[in-house]
């Protein structure tokens, strides 16, 4: 009975995760348009050649 507990209890924590991932991928594609990496790079080191360390 023990090894059943904790089966449902490893399925309800995967279902829950699986959930707050499907969120997090929705609340993405609602934020609009993405940015190229390689442009979202460029402005970061253009601002940081700007304030060194």
């Amino acid at each position: 009975m023990e090894h059943l507990s904790e089966t449902a209890r490893l399925v309800l924590n995967q279902e829950r995760l699986l959930a707050e991932l499907r969120r997090d991928v929705q609340l993405g594609i609602d934020s609009g348009p993405s940015i190229p990496a390689d442009q979202l790079f460029a402005e970061l080191n253009a601002r940081h050649a700007d304030h060194p360390a």
